[in-house]
């Protein structure tokens, strides 16, 4: 006769919700960016830096609009996306501890306790403040590098190359952001779906997923359970 298997696999993040929250992230980003660049150097034209008796006080102006504009758009998709992506997290992490379980001989369906709803509170709260503060230090960023290429006397060339590559510092971000949300999400939310079924011991495994992984997690790999 067949025992029935006693321990569930790991709970692992989906992969296709962390290209989705990139991907999302990484569309806006890139449309801001192209509008900073774009009004940037327009004015850096219609000015002319070296004719121009105050040129930063045009940059200031500008900057201070886009920062406005951009700071309320990401304020918006920070509510919609933190939601999306909590709602996705959940029903993954649903979906595949109920198959398990199906495959254990278990059949149920999973409520919204309060604990799950303390939890989604939390991590659509973090979400949204990790969003929201892209575009915040994105122009941080931006003013720094216009206004020290007005006081060197301005090179269009240059400037428009250190926009560029802070694009892609932020672009990373939020690929950053993606990956590691999803990861702590998921497995917030998988402990608790497995606390409410009555579960205590886990065994702790090591994803390598950091570039610097601490000593005493790679030792605790895989060995005696651990409380959840």
């Amino acid at each position: 006769m067949n025992k029935r298997k006693k321990t569930l696999d790991p709970a692992l993040p989906n992969a296709s919700i962390t290209c989705w929250y990139e991907r999302t992230l990484r569309r806006d980003i890139r449309e801001m960016s192209r509008e900073v660049i774009t009004a940037i150097q327009s004015v850096f034209n219609e000015t002319g830096m070296a004719n121009d008796a105050s040129p930063a006080v045009h940059f200031r102006t500008l900057l201070r609009q886009l920062t406005t504009r951009w700071g309320r758009r990401f304020n918006r998709l920070s509510q919609e996306i933190a939601k999306a992506f909590y709602t996705r997290t959940q029903g993954h992490t649903d979906r595949a501890l109920i198959v398990q379980l199906k495959a254990m001989g278990f059949a149920l369906d999973f409520n919204m306790t309060a604990e799950m709803h303390n939890a989604s509170t939390a991590i659509i709260a973090e979400n949204v403040s990790l969003i929201k503060s892209i575009p915040q230090n994105y122009f941080t960023q931006i003013e720094s590098l216009v206004m020290q290429s007005v006081v060197r006397g301005g090179d269009l060339g240059t400037l428009t190359q250190q926009l560029t590559e802070q694009y892609r510092v932020t672009a990373r971000r939020a690929q950053l952001i993606a990956r590691d949300q999803t990861r702590k999400a998921n497995a917030t939310l998988a402990v608790i779906r497995q606390r409410s079924l009555g579960i205590t011991k886990g065994i702790w495994q090591h994803t390598g997923a950091g570039q610097h992984p601490r000593a005493d997690h790679v030792a605790a790999s895989l060995t005696s359970p651990k409380g959840v």
